[in-house]
Formats: structure tokens, C-alpha cells, sequence
């Protein structure tokens, strides 16, 4: 544990199941409801009001409004009213009682808050304030709803809460909310509606449109698009199910703050509004907005979702839209940072990220700021709310998970004006479950959604182990100097008054500067050769030592860049001069020997594939976790300017969603005898391994993590080596891609072919360091600019145009508008092999960059050596078991 000191105050929120509301029970069969209406009605008008009677006697005293509630349940079953006579309002709320049932919505937990002032400070003693709690309540079938509880600190610090309200009251729903029209659109375009009927219903729109505004468009295109077709019906759909998820609350100023619940609305949130994170986030004009993040489940699917208020009274429930909107523990910083909102968040369930927007409602472009480094985070580390300003920085309450799934809080600092950086991290847990923390419905777990400062105390509240909640408080002035010291150094002793030894911590080596980077080669071959001289034009750099195992090559090697001598393997390892190695070797060999590098605290850059097998790469990648280092595949074609461009074009759709993927490569074996360990599977670890890595980390980067379905091999007639194999993979967008791999041609016919397929045409890349492509498509007038901006110099052909109504066409049941079918061809200067020199020096810029400055983002990680190989390790033994079932 930390050595700051946490006070935990005697003040315990736990579930209370007489808090009930009153909600719809209605059966999803028509003939149910019917029945039991039946019922009802052959009752007379006396025993109907006998019976509503009994029921607001045993349940009036238990709700605000009981009468109303059970009309509003009337209403919903009013259509299957199957009598012409008029009811009284008795028997109404009678036929509403019975299709409602009490819901206990803090039964099962109290748990995950969060702390801001509360909007009115008045009538407090000098020094106090007064805040607003949030708090997940979960209930039967563990569905989640946001409670509130009021409290008060003292000017000494002391925590007290108002008392709690018997009674619970949900809000009304504002009838007809309004709507943002370009929000609208955006949010549809990533749902994947953009155009033809979507397109026909928001046209009309005025920028700030209503919900009835927008049902008699809907009603208009529906009308005007007869036959109705299945597109038609699942666009209307889709954008009916937006608008609903999107609304507006409304509370009476004459409840109490704990008598207000914010329960399920919308189709997304079903089963629950999960963790908000609330944060007072004040403008750069002074004006106050209360914003909380939550996450929206509803049993299959989570949301990423933000609220909006300004007095706890009325509320907005909004959409979050952007490609980084796509997981939950997203937190707001509490205003601007040089113009731009600032969002932490978690896209990977590993790490923390950060993003910017000119928008809170829209984010894009996550950047990695916290990576696990602790054992008891080693799992996955996160936020705890939304970080809070002092002086010193940013501070951020973490949550970190270690062994057992046990969860601990932590706290990092993060520079006020470029909160990707990190100034300091605690190393041990700043809270951890103790005693009866560690029981409940998740046991072993504290969390939190938020904290606030009163003074120079922090206020940390925090859930039990998904049962109840806690508060507890500290002192910043302490936490901070806790964070400075830890982040560069460990009290060790003192020798003599007034003068304190500081002893450096073993992870700093992580945090050095290398203004010059030592490198070690391990490797004489050509491949190697090629790759070192590339590496050293990076500027910090120097070649210190040269091992190989066959010496005339070294010795070769090593004279071609000044070095003396060359080593063993041992010997440059234990090196002290040597700050990384790159491994150039065949690949039964990158293991072992990245293994010892990193365990003798040597950075690794290791030539594909990073090992031959999935629990080997998960091994290199905890040991370099453990002990901060670098250890990354030679997976350079990511860093292609051609691959951005392609990342764009998938993502910005401008021709629809890729379909499929190919990728052919009829490699030469010309300088491959039959004797070279790159037939040999035991070396090489196949095709798939030694060579296939490289693809399925770059199709990755287009289209999503993969997983291989099928795959097959071919074997060269009387020699039993594998010299062709293909495999079929599903990629997380849906896209599936064939990749072939044969070493079979001449050296004169190496070649390789690239293909994306999309709704509205293909992109053909060509050569196995792609410079060249081609597009083929049918596009209107500003799908021909985009292009033309994504692909600049590029040469247009156009094919054929089309006018009036010859430009509609239709493709997966979509309507689209077309004008020109055209032929893109794109050539920027710059031959393979230039390409592929500059490729190795930004992959090796990239790394350098990062190991003098950890805040720095790279575009390969240790993850992409990992994820490839167990891409490839799984293509292998699909084939295997193909050719075991052939046999």
C-alpha cells in the first residue's frame, strides 16, 4: 500500500430494499392481456372499486401519486380495451394495477459513485460545501439505474448525508424532445445509413428538428417508397431506435434530491445504465454544465452515452458518436484544455487512453497514455472518474486489476497543458479492499466513478466490492508529494542531518533519455545487413557490438560499420554498453534469445515473427511488461503512407463497407535451396509463421482483429516441404479476406497483388511494399472529391457517366445515386525499395521515440507481434488438421 494516509469516514451507503418504484408488468402475449383485461371488466363498478381499494391501501402509503402511475399503466393497454362502454377512471387504474409490479431498485447493490458540488451552496457555514452523489443501484434481474444522495462536508472535513427519502420517484419524459441534425446524421452514417432512405428523411429536417417532426418524415418516405422493401423497413427502423435513445427528463423541484431515479428508457439501456461519471465541467466563458458518462446495456450490446444537466432536474440523454466511442470508463476533464474537450477512456480493456474533440459529443483518434506496469494492475488498468485540476497537474484516480481479479485504486499525474504526458504514477495501491470491502456480489473490488477536492482534502468515495459504498478522504499536499517522489525515486536512508539519500528505482532505466541508443545486433545475414544500416540514419544511435553465429559473416558484417570485434551471444547481452538488441536470426531462435535480452534488461526489436508459437509472444510480452521494456516485431509495413490511405478509405466509407479482401503472393524461391532452414518447419515454424505475419498485421490495421476460419496447404511433389498455403479470415468488421501465399515463381515473376472489395467498387494495391493502386468504382460528384483529396496526384479515368434517372441504382437492397463509373490510378514518386528503406527508419523512429518519451504513441506495439503470430499459429493447425483429415 501507499504510504499516504486514508481516512475512512463512518459513512456507509447500503442497499436498501423498501426504496421501490412502480413499474409496467404487462405480458407479451395479446391473448394474456386481453384475458386479464376480461377479468376486470365483468366485474360490477362496486367490486372494481372494491378491489382498487384494497390495492391503494396496501400500496398508496409506499409511492408519490399512486393514482397516476396506474392510469399511465391503463394507457399502455388501452388498445386491447375490447368494450364500447365508457370506464370510469376506478376501473382504469384497476385494469393499470394489474399490469404493474413494485421494482426494489437498490435490492442487490449500491455501488460505483461519484462526487461533484452541488449546484446550490447556499445557507452553508464558511468553508463547507455541499455535494451530490451519484450511485449505481441495481436491482432484480441486476438491472442498473442512477440514484442520488446529498451530503455535506465540514469546514474540518467531517462527511455527513441528508437523510434518505422512503420514497423514489421517476422522472417524466419529455413528449416531444428535440434533436440536433447534423449529431443525427453523423451518428446514422456510423450505424451504417447514409443516403437513400436515411438520406429521404433527415432532408427535410430544419438543423434543430423535433421527434414529431421527424415521425412525419418518416411517415412521408414511407409512404413514398411503396413496395416497401426490407432496406426500407431497417432504415426506418434504425432511425426510430436513434431518436428513442436519445431524450430528455424532467423532475418536480419539489423532490428531494434522493427521491429522484434515473431508470432504463431507451431499447439500448434495457438491462441497465451502468458506472456514471459525473464531472462539473465549467466553460471558458464561466458557464456551468453538469456532464456524466455512462455506459447503456441492454443484455447483448454496451452504448457509450452522455448526460447533460444543469440543476439535477432536467436532463438530456444523449448518443456519444465517433469511432473511439466503443467501450466504457469514459471520463470528461472538467473543462477545455487550449480550446479542445478532453476525454479519457478505455478502447482495449488494457490500458488508458486520452482523446481531443472540438465536440464532447463526438471522438475520435484514442491515444494510449497508461499502460499496467504494477503487479497489482498487471491485468488492466482505468480511470476513476474525471481527473481533477491542481497545481501540480492533472490528477487521476486509477483503478488498476492484478492477481485474483482483485481491484485496487491508484492515482497518476498528468501535465496541465499536455495531459498526454505523465509527470508521476503511484507504484503501490493508494486503496485496496480490506476486511468486510472484500465481500459482496464481485468481491475483492474498490471503485470508484469520481472525486472531488474540498480544500487541499480529496474526497474519495468508492464502492465495496459491487455490494455498497464507502467514503473516504486525504490529504493532497501528501498524495502529491507521494506522486513526485515515487514517479523518480524511493527514500533509502539518512546520513547525517538535514540531508536525504535518495536511492533511483530499477524502473527508471524505462525512463531514460537515450540521447544516444546502443544497439546490439544479433544476426549477420542479409536481411540483417540491410536493416541495421536503415536503423542507424535514425539520429541517437550507435552499433556497439555484433554477434553471429557464423563468424566469417559477422566478422563481414562488423567491419562494414567500424566495430572492432564481434561477440558471442552471451557476451553482448550481459553488455552493459548495450541498451537494445535487434535480432536478426531464423525464427526458432527469436525466442529464446528475446527472452535473454530482456531478462538481462535489453530492449528488443526482433525480425518477424516475434516467436513461433502464441504462449511464447504471451511470455516475451509479460517479461517486457514486467520489467517496462521494448520488445516489437519488425512489422514495418504499418508505418506505409499508402496503409494510411487505405485506413482512411475504410473507415471514412466513402465507397460503402469493405466486403472482402484478398491477398495473393506468388513469391520466388530462386534463392531458397533446398537445404535452407526456411523449409524446414522446426526453423521457420511455416509459411503462415515466417511469412504470413506480416499481412495479417497489416489487414488488422484496416479492418479489425481477424480470426482465421479456414486455412490449407500444399506440398512440393516428392520433397514433403510446404511450398503454398491459403487461409480465409473474419475480421471484426464483418469483412472476410483470402490470403495466399505460394513460393513457386522465378525471381523475375515475384509478385503481389492486394484487393478490397467495397459496396460501390475495389482498391488494388500492388508489390509485397505496396506503391502503386488502383481504384474502380461508380461514385457521385463528392465521392469522386474525396477521392481524388485521399489519393492526391492520382490520374482519373472516368469510364462512363450517368444522368437523370439513369444515375439510381440499387445494391445490398440500398438505393444509390450515381454519376460516373472511374478508374483512379495512383503512383506518388518512389520505388519498393525506397519505400521499404523508408518504412524500417520510421518503424525504428518510432520506437526510439517512445523509449525517450513514454507518452508517445506508437503505431506498433508489442501486442502486433503477439496478435500475428497467434494469427499465423492457428492458420497452421487449421491446415494440419486438413491434412490429417485428407490422410
Amino acid at each position: 500500500m501507499s504510504s499516504v494516509y486514508l481516512r475512512r469516514h463512518e459513512v456507509t451507503l447500503l442497499p436498501e430494499s423498501a426504496r421501490v418504484i412502480i413499474r409496467p408488468f404487462i405480458p407479451a402475449e395479446i391473448h394474456r392481456i386481453t384475458t386479464i383485461i376480461g377479468r376486470a371488466l365483468a366485474l360490477t363498478e362496486e367490486e372494481a372499486c372494491h378491489e382498487l381499494d384494497s390495492v391503494r391501501q396496501e400500496f398508496e402509503a409506499r409511492h408519490f401519486a399512486i393514482a397516476s402511475l396506474l392510469l399511465g399503466h391503463f394507457q399502455k393497454v388501452e388498445r386491447h380495451v375490447f368494450t364500447q362502454r365508457p370506464l370510469s377512471n376506478e376501473r382504469k387504474m384497476l385494469i393499470g394495477a394489474l399490469f404493474s409490479g413494485e421494482y426494489a431498485l437498490e435490492s442487490a447493490a449500491l455501488f460505483n459513485p461519484s462526487i461533484v458540488p452541488h449546484p446550490d451552496q447556499s445557507g452553508l457555514d464558511a468553508g463547507a460545501l455541499r455535494f451530490v452523489m451519484s450511485l449505481r443501484a441495481t436491482g432484480e434481474g441486476h438491472i442498473s439505474s442512477i440514484e442520488f444522495r446529498v451530503g455535506t462536508i465540514s469546514p474540518e472535513g467531517n462527511i455527513s448525508l441528508d437523510p434518505v427519502s422512503r420514497f423514489v420517484t421517476a422522472p417524466v419524459i419529455v413528449p416531444n424532445p428535440r434533436y440536433r441534425k447534423r449529431r443525427f446524421i453523423i451518428k446514422l452514417a456510423e450505424m451504417g445509413f447514409e443516403g437513400g432512405h436515411a438520406a429521404a428523411v433527415m432532408a427535410p429536417l430544419a438543423e434543430d428538428f423535433t421527434l414529431s417532426d421527424l415521425n412525419k418524415s418518416i411517415g412521408t418516405v414511407r409512404h413514398e417508397s411503396q413496395p416497401a422493401t426490407h432496406d426500407l423497413a431497417r432504415t426506418l427502423e434504425c432511425i426510430q431506435w436513434l431518436a428513442d435513445s436519445n431524450y430528455e427528463l424532467s423532475f418536480s423541484d419539489k423532490l428531494a434530491m434522493s427521491e429522484r431515479i434515473i431508470f432504463p428508457v431507451s431499447p439500448n439501456e434495457t438491462n441497465g445504465i451502468e458506472d456514471a461519471r459525473f464531472v462539473r465541467f465549467v466553460d471558458d466563458d464561466g458557464s456551468v454544465m453538469y456532464y456524466a458518462t455512462y455506459t447503456a446495456y441492454n443484455g447483448r450490446a454496451i452504448l457509450p452515452m452522455l448526460i447533460e444537466t444543469e440543476d439535477f432536474l432536467h436532463f438530456r440523454i444523449l448518443t456519444l458518436n465517433g469511432r473511439a466511442v466503443q467501450n466504457k470508463g469514459m471520463a470528461l476533464f472538467p473543462r477545455r484544455i487550449q480550446g479542445r474537450y478532453v476525454m479519457l477512456s478505455r478502447q482495449d480493456d488494457e490500458n488508458l487512453f486520452i482523446m481531443f474533440s472540438d465536440n464532447p459529443h463526438h471522438w475520435n483518434d484514442p491515444e494510449v497514455i497508461l499502460r499496467p506496469s504494477e503487479m497489482w494492475e498487471s491485468v488492466k488498468v482505468g480511470n476513476c472518474g474525471s481527473p481533477i485540476e491542481t497545481e501540480a497537474g492533472w490528477l487521476v484516480i486509477t483503478h488498476g486489476v492484478g492477481p485474483m481479479r482483485k481491484y485496487c485504486i491508484g492515482a497518476v499525474l498528468l501535465d496541465l497543458e499536455d495531459p498526454r504526458k505523465v509527470i508521476a504514477r503511484l507504484r503501490q495501491p493508494l486503496l485496496a479492499p480490506e476486511g468486510n470491502e472484500r465481500e459482496g456480489y464481485v468481491p475483492n473490488v474498490v471503485y470508484s466513478c469520481g472525486s472531488l477536492l474540498h480544500g487541499r482534502q480529496l474526497i474519495l468515495p468508492y464502492a465495496m466490492s459491487d455490494k455498497a459504498s464507502a467514503i473516504a478522504s486525504l490529504s493532497l499536499d501528501a498524495l502529491l508529494a507521494a506522486l513526485q517522489s515515487e514517479a523518480v525515486c524511493s527514500l533509502s536512508s539518512v546520513t547525517w542531518p538535514g540531508v536525504v539519500v535518495f536511492r533511483v528505482l530499477s524502473h527508471l532505466s524505462s525512463a531514460m533519455k537515450y540521447e544516444t541508443l546502443r544497439i546490439g545486433a544479433i544476426g549477420a545475414g542479409g536481411f540483417g545487413l540491410f536493416a541495421l544500416q536503415q536503423f542507424l540514419q535514425v539520429p541517437g544511435t550507435q552499433l556497439v557490438g555484433i554477434a553471429g553465429t557464423h563468424r566469417e559473416a559477422a566478422l563481414a558484417m562488423a567491419r562494414r560499420f567500424g566495430v572492432a570485434d564481434v561477440m558471442s551471444v552471451d557476451a553482448l547481452l550481459t553488455d552493459p554498453g548495450v541498451d537494445l538488441v535487434y535480432i536478426a536470426t531464423p525464427p526458432f531462435l527469436h525466442f529464446s534469445q528475446a527472452r535473454a535480452a530482456l531478462q538481462a534488461g535489453k530492449h528488443v526489436i526482433c525480425e518477424k515473427p516475434l516467436s513461433m508459437t502464441t504462449g511464447e509472444a504471451d511470455e516475451l510480452l509479460a517479461l517486457a511488461r514486467s520489467r517496462d521494456l521494448l520488445c516489437i516485431a519488425n512489422l514495418m509495413q504499418r508505418y506505409n503512407p499508402l496503409s494510411d490511405v487505405i485506413t482512411r478509405l475504410v473507415e471514412s466509407r466513402v465507397l460503402g463497407a469493405c466486403l472482402y479482401g484478398r491477398l495473393e503472393n506468388f513469391a520466388s524461391d530462386e534463392g531458397l535451396a533446398p537445404h535452407h532452414w526456411f523449409w524446414d518447419r522446426e526453423k521457420s515454424g511455416g509459411i503462415f509463421v515466417e511469412h504470413g505475419v506480416h499481412f495479417f498485421d497489416l489487414f488488422a490495421g484496416w479492418l479489425g482483429q481477424g480470426e482465421v476460419v479456414a486455412a490449407q496447404r500444399s506440398l512440393r511433389p516428392g520433397t514433403g516441404i510446404e511450398e503454398m498455403v491459403q487461409c480465409t479470415v473474419r475480421h471484426a468488421t464483418g469483412a472476410l479476406v483470402h490470403f495466399h501465399h505460394s513460393f513457386t515463381q522465378p525471381a523475375r515473376l515475384d509478385r503481389q497483388e492486394f484487393r478490397l472489395l467495397f459496396e460501390r467498387g475495389d482498391v488494388t494495391l500492388e508489390e509485397w511494399v505496396p506503391v502503386r493502386a488502383r481504384v474502380h468504382a461508380v461514385v457521385d460528384e463528392e465521392q469522386t472529391r474525396t477521392l481524388m483529396e485521399m489519393f492526391p496526384g492520382s490520374r482519373l479515368d472516368v469510364l462512363k457517366t450517368w444522368g437523370g434517372g439513369e444515375r439510381a441504382a440499387r445494391g445490398r437492397f440500398q438505393e444509390l445515386d450515381l454519376f460516373q463509373q472511374i478508374d483512379l490510378h495512383y503512383h506518388p514518386d518512389g520505388d519498393k525499395m525506397r519505400r521499404y528503406c523508408e518504412l524500417l527508419r520510421a518503424l525504428f523512429a518510432d520506437q526510439l521515440a517512445w523509449l525517450r518519451e513514454r507518452s508517445h504513441v506508437r503505431r506498433i506495439t508489442e501486442q502486433n507481434g503477439r496478435d500475428s503470430v497467434a494469427m499465423a499459429a492457428t492458420a497452421t493447425a487449421l491446415a494440419d488438421a486438413v491434412d490429417r483429415g485428407l490422410r
